[in-house]
């Protein structure tokens, strides 16, 4: 099941994840290993991104980064064909 969640820290066992239902969940240390630039830009950013709800036994549900689609050379593609956009209906409304 996926839910959305934000880091609150990182740390030698893992991340701690504030899910949008106020709970709390852990990552563990080799799903952030893995991802570890996603899961900083999460806590850098407070930005929520996607997690996959892995178990909930305990007092914390257990988490992992769910496949985030990001395309940052197509997101810059974009950002210029848009400017460009722009532009060319400035000059054409003079």
């Amino acid at each position: 099941m996926l839910v959305r969640g934000r880091v609150l820290n990182v740390n030698p066992y893992g991340a701690t994840v504030r899910l949008q239902n106020g709970d709390l969940a852990s990552a563990p240390f080799v799903d952030v290993q893995r991802h570890r630039l996603e899961y900083e830009r999460s806590m850098t950013g407070n930005k929520d991104v996607d997690f996959e709800l892995r178990s909930t036994d305990g007092k914390r549900s257990n988490v992992i980064l769910a496949p985030q689609i990001r395309d940052d050379e197509f997101e810059e593609k974009m950002t210029g064909f848009l400017r460009e956009s722009e532009e060319r209906l400035g000059e054409t409304s003079d």
